[in-house]
């Protein structure tokens, strides 16, 4: 049609076009002698070359859109060919303009296959609105995508009957799109919603190596940062960098050449900026890289050690400052409680790891919530472990305030854990702020009614403001004005948690259209909130690490289950409780768990026989029916057991341990004996009956639970013993975690109080302390301050002290108080005979330990509302009433749908109680168990790492409780009687399989 005109057309012309320009010339010779080229000034040189290559010297005039449209006018144009880019300030004005100008003149416009797209996209945007819409996941209305074809009849539409668009060469695009734009109405810039991967590495392309782009120069740079943030949802980094060294480092020397990988060392620069990580993590696209640089140096040997400086440079941390620490608060070495701590230096340590965590996170961690996944510690294991760090942090706080029994202590480390709160809100570490507030503001903590009420007011108060500011309330409000606030200060550590969060709710968006494209708007979204939480990496903390306090909190224990925060919790909040329930770290009584004390000890073996057997000798065969159980107080026993000829299992019973323990659980029915037992040594046996065992049992609680205590361990490690790949191999003597008797301090310190107080053994020292009686009972008025050492035992208080050479001596039973009243570090203790007394302690901690030891001496069993008498009752089955009241309470409960792993090989050693459905277990042999059934026992009591795998195989879902010995602990200082129930119930378990093994 051009041809046929023989008039003047313009051309519109950039240099990146060299291909068309050359196909336009050669095939088009004659025609272009009529033609006006109007180029930019920076392509002039280039287009020149071109022309130059064909003999052909047209006029250039330099200049734009606005010449183009001052020539039109002014000449006899016919046609106008736009092979130059179409760029936003075009878009803006001068193009429309330029169509307008060939609709009124009837001038044929040729455009190019990009500019045609943008031009249909802008004008185009509102078609398709209505019919064939779908829905998205919000439930708001998703516009159609509209055709080609649709947005040229939409052009013809509005009064340009006369605009005819063709393609040059050949390249019409496909009936659908690559891309979509929109202008913002806001600022009247072009911005992309959607696009393939082709065409955003097209955009790349213009942007780096042409300058061209249809985006403003902030634009451009807003482009690159959210493509490379974002390009792990779409494409591989290994993938991404071979595609562009196909595509940029070509080989050659020429100046195209030279400039082509010159731009392209500048977008790798731009990429190793925006994400280093992912370069430092990934070997196989550092070897890639590193081979493109060899390559690059060849030319451009300066920016490649440049760009090599960059990759090798230390990561994003700041540089720790010059100036000096502030002071430190070094506490002992040795901290054994966390009151020992200075609470400002807590706050410090824990931020310090927080932000070692936060830094050592990468942008791709933060991609398509990777962190929450199955694959989680894999595919984000530094966020992962950032978050599991937060968490324990909270879990380990709340623990720390339920340890203790004393409502006084209790409320003491509340008050610590707000001093810390508020030093972290004096440094600006907001993560901080949460885990304490996730803990103090916790139901576990908030339970502990009468703990709270002797904390103080101001700091409830300052509590209750840090709350406020961490609160999700209105999309986190308040910590986003804070943040405003305290954006110029020199350190500030930001809400991980909010950041995930966000990043949470915007995976509900697809990461592509239903067209396939990249979804940019959501890639838009998720880089922002990236950059805005990685913009936080700048700031510095300049405090000094103190590894005391750091090994203290890595190493303490943590109730991570939230049922047993709360169980235990509703436990501390009774009113009253046992003699028995004491600080699992700086109590006074230490409640060892499997040993028998001096009292217990003379009660079990009273009336015994003794038994002398020499070494050698046999004095039981397998078959004997033994109704006695044996305890050795000298010697070494070697007890074999054999079937069919093959040795199941061999041990050495040393001193201190129990044969044939299990009898007590047969009762009458005692079965024959499958072990024989020969004395290694000349041994001393005490023999005991079975039926005068198990009345002893029945009516000392204390004396049944360690009983049976030490009966599961035994079971335990036999049963290991004959499932071990090693049990033929003859063992050592075997070291119990259980003992008879207290330590030689204890006997020692036994002997002396006894010696003192004319007592015989049977009386039992529970414990002794150091004090000054400020009140006689005698004398009852002030007088001399006697300094001596009060006893403790069940029933009464003893005090000794030596004054000038006197010795003094008082005994007051517990069934003479009437009163007991603690003022600071005194305690005053009232009789029935109107008589008292006052004691004064060192410090007040160990006050206040004594306070809590007298009053659960006089205030006896705990009295929850149970009667305790209807189970406590000498009866040791574990009924199923008392298994769900108690011993579920605070175990934590899971439902899993079928073919879901329960556990997994090498997992913690917890006892596993299926409720409800089925499971498979992956052993030696595949296996299937209905439910009830209890999982675990060796390893609960060996401390061993599961062997086996066990997985949901229910239709619905099974349902699971996790029992964990923490919990376990503290609800048998409160119930006695359980603990001998539960460990009857272990025992009876681990008897029942071994009996299976043995037939």
């Amino acid at each position: 049609r051009i041809r046929s005109m023989q008039n003047n057309v313009l051309i519109l012309a950039s240099g990146e076009n060299e291909e068309i320009f050359k196909i336009l010339i050669a095939e088009h010779k004659k025609l272009c002698s009529n033609m006006q080229f109007i180029v930019t000034r920076t392509q002039r040189n280039i287009i020149n070359d071109v022309l130059d290559s064909h003999k052909f010297l047209p006029s250039l005039n330099s200049g734009g859109i606005d010449d183009a449209i001052s020539f039109a006018k002014s000449g006899n144009v016919v046609a106008v060919l736009m092979i130059k880019p179409l760029s936003n300030e075009y878009i803006k004005n001068s193009f429309y303009s330029l169509i307008s100008l060939c609709e009124r003149r009837e001038i044929l416009l040729g455009i190019n296959s990009p500019t045609c797209s943008i031009l249909l996209q802008t004008v185009g945007r509102h078609i398709g609105s209505g019919r064939g819409s779908s829905v998205t996941r919000s439930g708001r209305s998703k516009r159609r995508i509209p055709t080609v074809e649709e947005r040229i009849e939409h052009l013809k539409s509005i009064d340009m009957e006369h605009l005819s668009v063709f393609y040059y060469p050949e390249e019409r695009p496909s009936a659908e799109l690559d891309c979509r734009y929109e202008i913002n109405t806001e600022n009247n810039t072009l911005e992309l919603i959607a696009a393939s991967l082709e065409h955003m590495l097209e955009l790349i392309d213009r942007i780096s190596f042409h300058d061209k782009s249809p985006f403003s120069r902030d634009g451009n740079e807003s482009f690159l940062n959210i493509f490379f943030i974002t390009c792990q949802t779409f494409i591989t980094p290994v993938e991404l960098l071979e595609t562009f060294i196909e595509k940029y480092q070509r080989e050659g020397h020429s100046k195209a050449d030279k400039r082509t990988k010159r731009k392209f060392i500048g977008l790798l620069k731009k990429w190793l900026l925006t994400d280093k990580f992912t370069f430092t993590s990934d070997r196989s696209l550092g070897r890639l890289f590193q081979d493109a640089c060899k390559t690059l140096s060849i030319d451009h040997s300066s920016r490649v050690t440049e760009l090599i400086n960059v990759y090798g440079s230390i990561s994003n941390v700041t540089a720790h400052s010059k100036k000096a620490y502030p002071q430190s608060y070094i506490p002992p070495d040795n901290i054994y409680d966390i009151l020992m701590v200075n609470p400002i230096e807590i706050a410090r340590q824990l931020t310090l790891i927080d932000v070692e965590l936060f830094h050592n996170c990468s942008i791709n961690e933060f991609l398509d919530t990777r962190w929450s996944s199955i694959d989680g510690e894999e595919l984000a294991p530094n966020l992962t472990e950032l978050i599991k760090n937060s968490d324990r942090v909270s879990e380990w706080m709340t623990t720390e305030i339920l340890k203790h029994v004393s409502e006084d202590k209790m409320a003491e480390v509340i008050s610590l854990f707000i001093k810390v709160a508020i030093e972290f809100d004096n440094i600006n570490n907001f993560n901080g702020i949460m885990q304490v507030v996730a803990s103090l503001d916790g139901l576990a903590v908030q339970k502990l009614k009468n703990a709270w009420a002797i904390v103080k007011d101001k700091l409830k108060i300052k509590l209750s403001e840090l709350i406020d500011i961490v609160s999700p309330l209105s999309h986190y409000r308040n910590y986003r004005d804070q943040l405003e606030i305290r954006r110029g200060e020199p350190a500030l550590f930001p809400l991980i948690v909010l950041t995930c969060s966000e990043l949470t709710n915007l995976d509900v968006f697809e990461d592509t259209t239903e067209e396939g494209w990249i979804n940019w708007e959501k890639m838009k979204l998720v880089s922002r909130k990236i950059t805005h939480l990685f913009d936080f990496k700048k700031y510095q903390y300049h405090f000094r690490m103190v590894p005391a306090i750091r090994k203290y909190i890595s190493e303490a224990s943590v109730w991570a289950n939230p049922e047993t925060h709360y169980a235990i919790a509703s436990l501390r909040s009774l009113k009253r409780h046992t003699s028995r329930i004491q600080s699992l770290n700086v109590g006074l009584v230490k409640d060892k768990k499997n040993q028998i004390d001096e009292r217990l000890m003379q009660l079990l073996f009273s009336g015994t026989m003794v038994e002398n057997i020499e070494r050698g000798e046999t004095f039981i065969k397998p078959g004997d029916v033994v109704n006695a159980i044996y305890y050795v107080r000298d010697g070494i026993v070697s007890k074999t057991t054999r079937r069919n000829d093959a040795t199941l299992s061999k041990e050495l019973i040393g001193p201190t341990m129990f044969i044939c323990n299990e009898n007590i659980i047969y009762g009458l029915e005692t079965k024959p004996i499958y072990s024989s037992f020969i004395a290694d040594t000349d041994v001393v046996l005490y023999r005991s009956t079975v039926i005068s065992m198990r009345q002893l049992c029945e009516k000392e609680t204390r004396l049944a639970e360690v009983f049976f205590r030490i009966l599961a361990h035994d079971l335990a490690e036999r049963l290991y013993g004959m499932i071990s790949d090693t049990d033929t191999s003859f063992p050592v003597v075997r070291s119990h975690s259980h003992s008879i008797g207290s330590s030689s301090n204890g006997k020692k310190r036994l002997s002396k109080f006894h010696r003192i107080f004319k007592l015989g053994r049977e009386v039992s020292l529970l414990q002794q302390c150091n004090c000054t009686m400020k009140e006689s009972f005698k004398r009852n008025r002030r007088g001399i301050a006697d300094v001596g050492t009060l006893f403790f035992t069940e029933d009464t208080l003893y005090f000794y002290a030596v004054t000038f050479g006197k010795k003094k001596k008082e005994q007051i039973s517990i069934s003479w108080i009437t009163a007991i009243e603690k003022n600071r570090k005194d305690i005053q203790i009232s009789l029935d005979n109107n008589k008292t007394g006052t004691f004064r302690f060192h410090d007040r901690n160990l006050t206040n330990q004594v306070f809590d030891l007298l009053n659960s001496l006089w205030t006896g069993p705990a009295n929850d509302n149970i009667d305790q008498n209807e189970y406590d009752n000498g009866n040791w089955i574990m009924e199923e009433e008392i298994w769900d009241k108690y011993i579920l309470q605070g175990s934590k409960k899971r439902n899993f749908a079928k073919g879901t792993n329960i556990v997994e090989v090498g997992g913690p050693p917890v006892l596993i109680h299926i409720s409800s459905g089925k499971v498979i277990v992956n052993g030696e042999e595949e296996k299937e168990y209905d439910a009830p059934y209890t999982f675990g026992i060796k390893n609960f009591l060996r401390k061993d790492k599961y062997n086996i795998s066990i997985t949901s195989n229910d239709d619905i879902s099974t349902v699971v409780y996790y029992i964990e010995e923490s919990y376990l602990d503290v609800l048998f200082s409160y119930y006695p009687w359980l603990c001998t129930r539960f460990y009857y119930y272990l025992s009876t378990s681990l008897l029942e399989r071994i009996e299976r093994l043995v037939d």
